[in-house]
């Protein structure tokens, strides 16, 4: 049995299925915890039910039910603690965002289109896991 250092969820919120999918399999694949949500409502009652259990919120900006915006705002308040990877169509760096949306941090953001391996960078990196 491999020694998983790192034992929370990371829940991937995307409302396209197919992208969702692809995303839980990259990070299964290595040795991540993940719940997939295409919609973001129940997603977000999932999270206020089991917050405590989730290290990472990977969540698509534009997304058609809820605002990404408030779905993040909402994370932050049951659990402070929780990290945010943004899926977005333009670049943004962390910081930039968060001074504009200081009620919404992010720790990193991921461009799409983009290719399945560099969300593991970057997930590893939020985490602080060396791999």
């Amino acid at each position: 049995m491999k020694n998983v250092p790192h034992r929370k969820k990371i829940m991937v919120v995307e409302e396209e299925r197919n992208m969702a999918l692809s995303i839980k399999l990259a990070l299964e694949a290595n040795q991540f915890s993940v719940d997939m949500f295409i919609d973001p409502i129940v997603a977000l009652e999932e999270f206020k039910r089991n917050s405590q259990d989730y290290s990472l919120v990977i969540i698509d900006m534009k997304m058609i039910r809820m605002s990404a915006f408030e779905f993040m705002k909402e994370t932050k308040i049951k659990n402070d603690d929780v990290k945010v990877l943004l899926i977005t169509t333009f670049e943004i760096k962390p910081v930039e965002f968060n001074t504009v949306l200081p009620s919404v941090k992010i720790e990193g953001s991921i461009e799409k289109p983009f290719l399945l391996n560099k969300i593991i960078p970057s997930v590893n990196e939020i985490l602080g896991r060396n791999r």
